[in-house]
Parts: structure tokens; C-alpha cells; sequence
């Protein structure tokens, strides 16, 4: 059970929500009028094979559709009101830390599939077939281009060159290299920029102990 903003609760919050229901469900059941009692009790009758009318057939179907849609409306109400209630509590923040975690944790139960969306999304966006992408994975042995380090958990991602697309879209003319996340990130941070790069070079070297 969760929700459209990705809340997962508790086992706790599971018992919880039952318990609720089955609160719910008594009180509807004690708040019940006489003559929904009293309904229900003909009903039974009828189907002892005791005779009614059909004045008091509509009467009963009438008076249990009612009391069904009356404890429909309170059930859900309790259960989205327990659903809700430790979701509602939490600060935006809060809300992304849990949102934050719950997909760390999804993300280290499957490994497995998480490496194929990944060559899907890097054969999709940058104008490679699978085939294609696994196969300049392997010439490289996995390892980046710049610093020649393997992807620990995400497959390598196509560089190429903003100018010629901008978008995520790539193709045969500004694809570049295979790169791991931070190399990638250095590279556009820096917005491919030579004199930056070089700048930071020059930069470190210059703090550098002899």
C-alpha cells in the first residue's frame, strides 16, 4: 500500500489502518437505526422463508443500500485519514528525506534492474542501439574515459557535445566518450569549457606540495 507521492508505510501503519477500519466498522454497526435493524431482521425472515411483502422488500433494499453507503463513506474516510496523517505531519524537506530514502533503499534491493533501464535510457536518449552501447562498455572494460575508474553502482553515460545538441538527444557527429558520473558532471559544470578546465589545472598544480 502506498500513495501517488510515493509515501510506503510501516508495518506499524499497516496495523494501524486495519485497526482503524475495524474501529470504523463497529461504530457504524452501534450507530445503526432501529429501523435499519429492523430491516435487516425482515431480511432475514425472507430468507427463512417467511413471507414479505413486496412493500417491505423495496423498504429493506432501500434501507441496506443506505447503510451500506453510509459505512463505505466512513471506512474510507478513516482509512485515508490514517493513510494521510503521518504523510501530512512531515515539512517538505521531510517529505523529500523519505522520498530520498525509500528509493535508496529500492534502489540496492534491485541492482539488477537498475542497470537495465540504464542501458535503455543511454541507448534511447543518445542515438545507440543496445547492442551498440554494451559493446563500447565492453571495449573499454568498463572503465571511464577520464579517469579510467569503473562505474561503481550506475553504467557509464555518452558524453557529447551540448553545441551540437542541447537537449538530452545526441548524435553520430557529437557523441564523445563513455563516462562515470562524476567525470560527467565535472564536464558540464565546467559547461565544456577548455580555459576552465585548464584553469583548474594550473590551480591545483599551484597548491601542489613539491
Amino acid at each position: 500500500m502506498g500513495n501517488s507521492k510515493g509515501y510506503v508505510p510501516s508495518e506499524e501503519s499497516k496495523v494501524k489502518v486495519s485497526e482503524s477500519l475495524k474501529d470504523a466498522y463497529a461504530s457504524g454497526r452501534r450507530q445503526m437505526s432501529e429501523a435499519q435493524r429492523q430491516a435487516i431482521r425482515e431480511a432475514n425472515k425472507r430468507r427463512a422463508g417467511c413471507t414479505v411483502s413486496e412493500e417491505q422488500k423495496r423498504k429493506t433494499s432501500e434501507t441496506l443500500k443506505q447503510g451500506y453507503a453510509e459505512g463505505r463513506i466512513q471506512l474510507v474516510g478513516a482509512a485515508l485519514a490514517q493513510s494521510q496523517s503521518p504523510y501530512a505531519a512531515k515539512t517538505e524537506e521531510e517529505r523529500k528525506a523519505r522520498r530520498a530514502e525509500t528509493n535508496r533503499v529500492w534502489r540496492a534491493k534491485h541492482p539488477e534492474h537498475l542497470a537495465e533501464l540504464a542501458v535503455k535510457y543511454n541507448a534511447k536518449y543518445y542515438g545507440l542501439e543496445i547492442e551498440q552501447y554494451e559493446a563500447e562498455i565492453e571495449r573499454r572494460g568498463g572503465l571511464c574515459d577520464i579517469c579510467k575508474q569503473p562505474q561503481e553502482d550506475k553504467r557509464l553515460a555518452v558524453d557529447h557535445d551540448h553545441n551540437c545538441c542541447p537537449e538530452r538527444r545526441a548524435c553520430d557527429k557529437c557523441r564523445r566518450g563513455m563516462l562515470c558520473e562524476n567525470c560527467n558532471n565535472m564536464l558540464g559544470r565546467a559547461h565544456d569549457s577548455i580555459e576552465v578546465l585548464e584553469s583548474a589545472i594550473l590551480y591545483l598544480r599551484s597548491f601542489k606540495q613539491v
